[in-house]
């Protein structure tokens, strides 16, 4: 072939480089490596998450599923609906069993927040397998500058804050108008499971 040359059974190329005992064909396909441009990822973002980021969160989604939390999540998303600091006495009053089911939930997200937020985990890949920590955010905020105000804690809660914004743009960006069907969706909810219990109440 043009520019190729052989002595001792051995191909040279232009350069006089040759194949140095190896097979034609293997020596071939190293050049055309070193030639031809190699071809590139097509996964993009994906190509940042490493096995680290999806064993972290399977853990994470493992403590999800452990039957306390589990349940402490059930109750927080169908229960904790308030306004005010009465609403909470009313809902989840110190030394209850929902108190302590709010504690929990609270303080697992801010932990899964706190972690994300440091790059512990890619954050979009975080971002397409997870939004419950931005309810449960929705239904804190009424709560949250009285709340920072009894700690006097201007940064309770506040990773969980800062993901949940984040959050809410990149969704947003994605799918605009998302935001806001599922904010109408959970206010639909939130009112199909007050009928039961103003039923209850009523007698």
């Amino acid at each position: 072939m043009p520019g190729e040359c052989r002595v001792d059974n051995r191909q040279r190329d232009v350069y006089g480089r040759a194949g140095r005992g190896r097979g034609q064909e293997a020596w071939c396909e190293e050049r055309r490596k070193e030639i031809l441009p190699q071809p590139k990822s097509k996964g993009g973002n994906m190509g940042q998450v490493t096995s680290e980021h999806v064993n972290l969160m399977l853990r994470l989604y493992e403590e999800r599923r452990e039957p306390r939390l589990r349940e402490a999540r059930e109750w927080f998303s169908a229960n904790f609906h308030v306004k005010n600091e009465e609403d909470v006495m009313r809902v989840c009053p110190p030394g209850s069993k929902e108190n302590a089911y709010m504690r929990m939930v609270l303080s697992y997200w801010e932990m899964v927040a706190s972690i994300v937020n440091r790059g512990l985990i890619e954050e979009d890949f975080f971002f397409e397998n997870s939004g419950e920590q931005w309810a449960v955010w929705e239904q804190v905020k009424p709560m949250i500058g009285a709340w920072r105000a009894m700690f006097s804690s201007p940064t309770f809660l506040s990773n969980l804050e800062e993901q949940s914004q984040r959050l809410e743009a990149w969704r947003e960006k994605r799918n605009p108008g998302s935001n806001a069907a599922i904010r109408k969706l959970l206010a639909q909810m939130q009112q199909a499971l007050q009928i039961p219990k103003a039923h209850a109440a009523g007698g």
